[in-house]
């Protein structure tokens, strides 16, 4: 009986641990770099990263970010790692599909709910109020609104974002940051734009 219950809670223990894309918050970028699938499409555009000099961007001397473009949930994205001293505290993943559309945002959405529970939080910031409820693609598409949803537990802080910023069609980005890094990463966050000024 014992055995059991020590098995059950290692395999309890090994899922609370493994984070996001098979990582877990506070990770190096090596261990990191074990997880991610070396696909036909990741290696071209890791090709382009590489030649542009945007794999790795050092944000500040605590903060660098990795860059990659792997698949999610059968779609390519662009896939962000952010590193606060060195140990994994951000995960990005942007959708670049030319035309993104709120069905598309509540498909994610649902996934999301499936594994961290239902969004605690929806904000719906209008840009233009001439445009009704009835046609939100419409307004998100031409820049006039963007919905962010939110699902917190423990562990992970999650934000999912659909938008516009005209310079290009509509972006949806989830991102995660650890709870546990996540006040310092945004005094980080706000030290870097300070000193922008």
């Amino acid at each position: 009986m014992r055995w059991v219950m020590v098995i059950t809670l290692l395999i309890i223990s090994s899922d609370v641990f493994s984070q996001v894309r098979g990582t877990t918050w506070g990770d190096s970028w090596e261990q990191v770099e074990k997880t991610i699938d070396e696909s036909p499409i990741n290696a071209y555009e890791s090709v382009l990263l590489e030649l542009f000099d945007l794999s790795v961007i050092e944000l500040s001397s605590r903060l660098k970010t990795h860059n990659s473009f792997q698949l999610t949930n059968g779609d390519e994205t662009g896939v962000i790692y952010g590193f606060l001293d060195e140990k994994l505290a951000l995960i990005g993943v942007n959708f670049i599909e030319p035309l993104l559309t709120l069905y598309e945002y509540d498909n994610i959405s649902g996934s999301l709910s499936r594994k961290y529970g239902e969004y605690q939080d929806e904000m719906m910031d209008w840009y233009d109020e001439s445009y009704d409820e009835d046609n939100l693609d419409l307004a998100i598409q031409e820049g006039a609104l963007t919905i962010t949803r939110v699902w917190e537990d423990n562990l992970t802080y999650i934000e999912f974002y659909i938008g516009n910023d005209g310079e290009g069609g509509t972006h949806m980005l989830i991102r995660y940051m650890s709870q546990q890094y996540y006040d310092d990463l945004m005094a980080e966050w706000d030290r870097i734009e300070m000193n922008d000024f």
